[in-house]
């Protein structure tokens, strides 16, 4: 599901390579990983009493007890990791991507905007991150509130917000997407998964069936 919620954001930022390979700017790496994180925090919010349901989503079959034992650890360990109570959803992914980084500082802008990764690098850390979300989102509710309307104001989240858009990544500008907005849009993007690959849990999970 992770790069489901990714690829329409992704796919403008991709670009082709001297080697005939697919490349990203790290910058537009890093925010869209952090853009699945949120959309699975908005999900795991949403939808906080069907865990073992979500888990169907993203574990391999026969992986959803672990699955959901992961939703319930690796949001505390996030955390945890970042020491305090972060203030905006940047401050968390960068402290997460880049322990030894200050996650206040500008440095990383510079570094992230000239390296590149390979296309196929992006993959796993997809689903990796709609995982780490969606305990986030069904743990810590009222903070993932807190931090969404916090998020994007300081220098540094406008700087590498925009960074990311002028490299190509497809995202939205959370100026303009109330709270209410952004849990319809992952569900309306949820919806569209599930019903391709999992139209069974649509009811359960009060989907939309697309398609």
């Amino acid at each position: 599901m992770g790069v489901h919620l990714a690829m329409d954001a992704v796919r403008p930022a991709v670009k082709e390579n001297t080697s005939g390979g697919y490349e990203i700017s790290g910058c537009s790496m890093l925010v869209a990983g952090l853009w699945v994180f949120q959309q699975g925090a908005f999900l795991g919010r949403a939808r906080a009493d069907r865990l073992e349901v979500l888990a169907k989503l993203v574990a391999i079959e026969g992986g959803e007890e672990k699955m959901c034992e992961f939703f319930r650890s690796s949001s505390a360990r996030l955390l945890d990791d970042y020491g305090r109570e972060p203030s905006s959803f940047m401050d968390l992914w960068l402290k997460h991507r880049f322990p030894s980084v200050d996650p206040g500082g500008l440095d990383i802008l510079v570094a992230l905007h000239h390296k590149k990764h390979h296309l196929g690098e992006m993959i796993p850390q997809f689903q990796v991150a709609v995982a780490f979300g969606i305990g986030f989102g069904a743990m810590y509710p009222e903070l993932l509130k807190k931090m969404w309307i916090n998020s994007y104001e300081t220098e540094r989240d406008k700087q590498i917000w925009a960074q990311a858009r002028k490299s190509g990544l497809n995202i939205p500008d959370k100026r303009h997407l109330q709270l209410k907005e952004m849990e319809e849009l992952v569900l309306l993007s949820v919806s569209e998964f599930a019903s391709n690959y999992h139209p069974s849990l649509t009811n359960i999970l009060e989907l939309q069936l697309v398609g």
